[in-house]
């Protein structure tokens, strides 16, 4: 499971994403039962939704099915929600420690781990209080290449002569800012003619929020 937090008051957590990865793992043994640990995974559906309150201009470097959508002084109402859907791979490397071996179960803790992590994808949707536009391709939009920290908690079960089984919870979160801020958000502050929404007046304000991406997974294998 996924989802986005932001430093911005303004800009809430709205929703979350339920993904799936797959990957490979590697540890080199050291001594007191720490080990190097290494991997590589691919992930899938991760992000989340995010909603602003102050609405205004929020992905101007993707090209939108709509023009209207990222072009003017506020294209994007108040109280908008916007929906990330992510693909990366990451590569990760971190230190693994035993803390009980009985028999042929262990219980171990992974901590500190550093996760670095390339974006292929990232498909986008604005929903105000109708959908305004779905499958928006959003790569432009954000820093392609993250640094995350994470740490996990896990237990091996032998099954074999040299495999064991193994489950572990795993908490990440991204220490980059995931948006680029390119964009603008936007208060009116002048009402013209009515008639002519074209002659309100705004002040405009940069996009300065940092977005973190944090996931909460369960990782099951077999390590041999």
């Amino acid at each position: 499971m996924s989802w986005l937090t932001s430093n911005d008051a303004s800009v809430k957590t709205a929703g979350s994403q339920l993904g799936f990865g797959m990957g490979i793992n590697s540890e080199y043994e050291l001594k007191n039962r720490w080990k190097i640990v290494a991997g590589a995974n691919l992930a899938l559906n991760q992000g989340g939704k995010l909603r602003y309150s102050i609405g205004g201009n929020i992905w101007p470097n993707s090209e939108l099915k709509s023009p209207l959508l990222n072009s003017g002084p506020k294209p994007i109402p108040d109280h908008s929600s916007f929906d990330y859907d992510l693909k990366y791979g990451t590569v990760s490397l971190g230190l693994k420690r035993t803390i009980s071996d009985k028999e042929d179960t262990k219980v171990y803790v992974e901590l500190p781990k550093f996760n670095f992590s390339k974006i292929f994808s990232a498909r986008g949707a604005i929903l105000n209080e109708e959908l305004l536009t779905t499958d928006e391709n959003i790569i432009n939009e954000l820093n392609p290449f993250q640094l995350g920290l994470s740490a996990a908690i896990g237990v091996e079960k032998r099954i074999g002569r040299l495999a064991f089984w193994y489950a572990s919870a795993e908490f990440l979160r991204t220490i980059q800012d995931l948006t680029r801020d390119n964009g603008y958000k936007s208060v009116r502050y002048h009402e013209g003619d009515p008639i002519d929404p074209f002659d309100d007046k705004y002040q405009i304000f940069k996009e300065r929020s940092k977005v973190s991406l944090n996931v909460l997974s369960i990782r099951l294998g077999v390590l041999f």
